[in-house]
């Protein structure tokens, strides 16, 4: 399994204590900073993200969307994947974006095995965002 740079900053947002638990043990234990939120983010303030790992089903429906927007546009370099079993929703939602918003953004079936988190978190495409803000 890959290994990430210890540098690497990840937040999981979930409304379930042991998703986030389970899912911040994992990827701390293959070398990533990894802090939880059990409420969607407005701002990242002083020491903001690489990736963003959201578990949307465990919020309010209408409050969601807005918020992924905001996290989209106003953080460039942060990549964004959603773990849902509504992938319809955010994949339909991505088709709204723009490209740049859109190219960071990736939408995974609930359940998801960690290391499949981890692989979309790491990926060459969350290098290309961070390396290279558009």
């Amino acid at each position: 399994m890959p290994n990430a740079a210890p540098s690497k900053h990840v937040l999981i947002v979930s409304g379930n204590d042991d998703t986030a638990r389970h899912l911040k043990d994992y990827l701390v234990s293959r070398g990533l900073r990894a802090n939880v939120k059990a409420k969607l983010p407005t701002e990242f303030g002083q020491d903001p993200p690489d990736a963003v790992v959201l578990f949307p089903d465990e919020f309010k429906k209408d409050d969601v969307e807005p918020r992924v927007r905001k996290l989209l546009t106003d953080n460039e370099c942060v990549t964004l994947t959603v773990v849902t079993a509504n992938t319809q929703r955010f994949e339909g939602l991505a088709m709204r974006l723009e490209d740049t918003q859109t190219s960071r953004l990736s939408v995974l079936p609930r359940p998801a095995f960690s290391w499949t988190i981890l692989d979309h978190v790491i990926s060459p495409l969350a290098t290309k965002a961070k390396s290279n803000p558009l």
